[in-house]
């Protein structure tokens, strides 16, 4: 990052993933807009800074776009939540705007740049008004502890590695389900124990790392649990 032009081009490519990020935050276009420029500024001021032995530039960009939305969030006051959209009217008539929260917008696709690979780390489904609405109803640390970088240890990540990890968890549990409530191939129980075993032990590894020790709890706990499934399967309770 020694240059203008070589620190914007790695930049931009995760420009929609931030300018995501910050609208599920805030619920502004506008907003979110200047809050990644914001974002964009605090990472070129604190070039020097970076070691990308500690983090990935897209965790590090992360971390930057966040705390540059809990900034001016603080700022911002109290604002009509979702709640206020729209005005007291009977229940079966059309709904009428309170005309409140003209803050509260939905981002246009294209804003996202459809077709970009960089894009393809961003869900969708969390970028539709409701869900965005529905969040605003928290604190601004709710929001930065609940949103990505979607569980913030995927920004660590490819979006693929990522879809392969919900793809191993999803099996292990249908393995650890299925044959006890079939009766049919038992087998797969602690086979999908000793697969979840290994995923746990992987996320408790990458949480410690990061420092995040109640997740790392969460999984040395399921670690355990697994582990002692699939001894018991395997072991004196074997199929």
């Amino acid at each position: 990052m020694t240059s203008t032009g070589d620190f914007e081009s790695l930049v931009q490519r995760y420009r929609p993933e931030l300018l995501a990020h910050c609208y599920r935050m805030l619920g502004s276009v506008q907003d979110a807009e200047e809050l990644v420029q914001e974002t964009c500024l605090r990472a070129w001021r604190a070039r020097g800074r970076y070691d990308p032995s500690r983090a990935s530039l897209r965790t590090w960009l992360y971390r930057i776009a966040t705390n540059a939305c809990l900034t001016a969030l603080g700022g911002l006051g109290r604002r009509p939540m979702a709640s206020g959209l729209v005005n007291e009217s009977e229940p079966l008539s059309p709904l009428v705007h309170g005309g409140e929260a003209t803050w509260l917008q939905p981002l246009p696709d294209s804003l996202l740049g459809p077709g970009a690979p960089a894009t393809a780390a961003i869900d969708r489904g969390s970028l539709r008004l409701a869900f965005v609405a529905a969040l605003q109803l928290l604190s601004p640390r709710e929001r930065a502890a609940l949103l990505p970088p979607h569980a913030r240890w995927a920004a660590d990540f490819s979006p693929a590695t990522v879809r392969f990890i919900g793809i191993v968890e999803l099996a292990a549990a249908l393995g650890l389900i299925l044959p006890a409530l079939t009766g049919k191939a038992p087998v797969l129980t602690p086979l999908a124990a000793t697969g979840l075993a290994v995923v746990m032990l992987l996320a408790a590894v990458t949480h410690a790392r990061r420092k995040e020790n109640g997740a790392m709890a969460f999984n040395t706990v399921l670690l355990t649990l697994a582990a002692l499934v699939a001894w018991g399967r395997f072991g004196p309770y074997g199929f």
